[in-house]
């Protein structure tokens, strides 16, 4: 039988086209080059274009066709449509384009007789409820429900004008706005050079109560001032499924912290204690520095991994949920 198994065909230009892309972002992405750099990056990462075309060189589907429950076009593949196609007057003929080139799938994705797509190509706002990649359900949950059922999740609190580049990915960083402020006066030196040994980490909880400090961090207010309306247009928080493959790597720091470096005791998503070098906390960079983490705060999740969200909340529903959860009058 092993005989008979072979490599996935790949086809040759779009491959190489794939690994210009993939090798770019990489660089861009290193904890090296400079926030802007790294937030470009992010940027060209979330217009789906580089995981659309390295599916075609693989021939991998690129719609859901046949597959009950779920969007009729990956996210992905949606992203890579809109970012080629961004003027509602022009989709028509970038649509037409599109299918000769991504075979009959795409064509059938936009012409079929679900109305098509090319009405909705239009960039549309941040929904209030945003279903993440991996959300199976028909439609949104009821926001009684997400309160009833939050110790299911973890939680990752931004601002609403972030929660776009958030949906296929809460990316870790190391020199983020907070993490900087505490280098400021604790490090001395430059903080560039500092943040080069630093292993980049995504932070979460398990209770939603960083909305407020997010929300008056952006709008310069105490925490306690911080108002309904406020969270209504500026609020966000994203809902990450402990069960979900990209949270394997989220580990949770206990109450001793990490005082005893890479031999301190930790617990993975499911509980199950670990030594920190057992983890991704503590690892090798490309040019063989060590990197540790910064800023870690004794019982809280981070992440050395990217880790996507379930759902997010923004808006009425996000105001509603907190009420529901007593984090507001």
């Amino acid at each position: 039988m092993a005989d008979n198994i072979r490599a996935t065909p790949r086809n040759e230009l779009l491959g190489l086209l794939a690994d210009a892309m993939y090798g770019g972002l990489d660089y861009m992405k290193d904890p090296r080059r400079t926030q802007q750099l790294q937030g470009l990056a992010g940027l060209l990462e979330s217009t789906g274009i580089p995981k659309t075309t390295q599916r075609m060189a693989y021939g991998e589907p690129l719609t859901n066709i046949g597959i009950a429950n779920v969007p009729l076009l990956k996210p992905e593949t949606a992203e890579a449509i809109m970012t080629v196609a961004p003027m509602a007057p022009v989709a028509g003929k970038a649509a037409k384009g599109l299918a000769r080139m991504y075979g009959s799938e795409i064509n059938a994705a936009m012409m079929g007789e679900r109305g098509g797509l090319l009405g909705a190509m239009t960039p549309q706002p941040m929904r209030a409820i945003e279903l993440g990649a991996e959300f199976q359900g028909k439609r949104p949950p009821k926001i009684k429900n997400l309160a009833k059922t939050s110790d299911k999740f973890l939680f990752h609190s931004s601002t609403a004008d972030k929660a776009k580049d958030l949906r296929y990915g809460i990316d870790p960083q190391a020199g983020g706005d907070w993490v900087r402020e505490v280098a400021q006066g604790s490090v001395e030196g430059n903080l560039d050079d500092f943040f080069e040994n630093v292993t980049p980490l995504a932070w979460f909880s398990d209770k939603p109560e960083w909305i407020k400090s997010m929300v008056g961090r952006k709008l310069n207010k105490s925490f306690d001032k911080v108002t309904a309306d406020d969270i209504e247009k500026y609020g966000h928080l994203a809902f990450i499924n402990k069960k979900s493959p990209s949270a394997e790597e989220i580990t949770y720091i206990p109450s001793e912290g990490l005082m005893e470096g890479s031999q301190s005791k930790v617990f993975d998503i499911q509980g199950n204690p670990k030594k920190a070098w057992e983890t991704n906390l503590f690892q090798e960079g490309n040019y063989g520095q060590r990197l540790e983490p910064f800023g870690v705060e004794r019982n809280e999740y981070v992440s050395p991994k990217s880790v996507e969200p379930f759902i997010q909340l923004t808006g009425p529903e996000l105001v509603q949920f907190m009420k529901l959860k007593n984090l507001l009058d």
